[in-house]
């Protein structure tokens, strides 16, 4: 590598390390933040159901489009504000793969919710009103998965984690 080239690397190195590049965290910092940021989305899909909680009756399509309505506002605010929180890690290499999926599926979720929450004003049958509900919930079903496959690598490396996963 030529002197030039060397300064340049170096030049840019040392704007990345100034501007505040990431870095990686370790195995016990990246889930410890995991385990704080999965706590608060917990408790705030808690008090959303609380709040907007409602029961998903296909022979009342209008009562239970009228309670997704409510709900799914809030569920993707919920979500949204825990990618943000997610977005702040820093996985190391061990949890990399396992954070992206994590993190793709939570955003499948969100898009799969506002999808719902788009279609629910047309729905007018039960048929219908499975077919969006079942596809927001497949969206949550694999974003799970994606939470215990985070979970089996902290257990894998001995990390003390509880990601709370549903089952």
């Amino acid at each position: 590598m030529n002197l030039t080239a060397s300064i340049v690397v170096l030049s840019t190195v040392g704007l990345v390390i100034a501007c505040g590049g990431k870095s990686e965290q370790s195995l016990d910092e990246y889930f410890d933040g995991l385990e704080k940021a999965v706590d608060g989305f917990i408790a705030d899909t808690d008090a959303v159901a609380m709040e907007h909680g409602f029961l998903v009756n296909f022979d009342d399509v209008p009562g239970t489009v009228a309670g997704f309505q409510t709900f799914l506002p809030a569920m993707i605010e919920a979500a949204e504000e825990f990618a943000g929180k997610l977005d702040t890690l820093r996985p190391p290499p061990e949890a990399t793969e396992s954070h992206a999926a994590s993190v793709t599926a939570l955003e499948e979720f969100v898009a799969a919710a506002g999808l719902a929450l788009d279609e629910l004003p047309g729905i007018r049958s039960s048929e219908t009103l499975s077919a969006t509900y079942e596809r927001y919930a497949d969206s949550g079903i694999r974003f799970s998965q994606t939470c215990k496959e985070l979970q089996r690598v902290a257990n894998e490396h001995g990390v003390d984690a509880d990601l709370r996963c549903a089952s």
